[in-house]
């Protein structure tokens, strides 16, 4: 996974984008009789604009930097691409991919805890039956800022949860996929 923001002033561009390739091989088919293989890709992609609605001086040992406390609202999308496979050693490879947008809101807020640790948090929701009936997001991460050379950069951990309740289609061609995929991160930033 990854994320870019590119901006000037109060308004930023982002990407974020997320990407896993899951399979198993030789799983027992239909009966035992019959050997199958299992791929699942997914990607998601939100991207959007974000601006920054406030941003004040801390007090405390936080106030020894030249981080602030920062405030940012942005609207945008998710893109979602989920492909399946299955192999079956005797039969024909059976495969479908399924995409769609979200529209998505959120707000994002840093808060500097020392001269080099804050703490960040970001969440969105959206869908609003545009695609998704509902989708929802939710970041926090424990971050350490440092200098390389003259490039300031940020070291980070936390935790991250996506969710999202979408289906299409009925009868035997109905796909619905009401998942929450979380799990733990690190990462290194750096801004230029």
């Amino acid at each position: 996974s990854g994320r870019l923001e590119v901006g000037t002033g109060a308004w930023t561009g982002f990407v974020d984008g997320m990407y896993s390739n899951l399979g198993v091989d030789n799983q027992s088919g239909p009966g035992g009789v019959a050997d199958i293989d299992v791929t699942f890709q997914s990607a998601l992609v939100d991207f959007g604009l974000m601006y920054r609605v406030g941003e004040w001086k801390p007090g405390g040992e936080a106030a020894k930097n030249d981080h602030n406390i920062t405030l940012d609202l942005y609207a945008g999308a998710r893109f979602t691409n989920l492909d399946l496979e299955l192999s079956p050693a005797v039969l024909p490879k059976v495969s479908q991919t399924v995409s769609w947008f979200d529209p998505i809101v959120g707000a994002k807020a840093v808060l500097p805890i020392s001269e080099s640790w804050s703490a960040a948090i970001n969440g969105d929701i959206g869908g609003f039956g545009a695609a998704s009936d509902f989708t929802w997001s939710v970041t926090g991460v424990l971050r350490y800022d440092f200098n390389i050379g003259s490039t300031r950069a940020s070291a980070f951990a936390g935790y991250r949860a996506i969710g999202q309740d979408y289906s299409d289609g009925s009868g035997n061609r109905a796909f619905t996929w009401d998942v929450v995929q979380h799990g733990p991160i690190i990462g290194l930033s750096f801004r230029f």
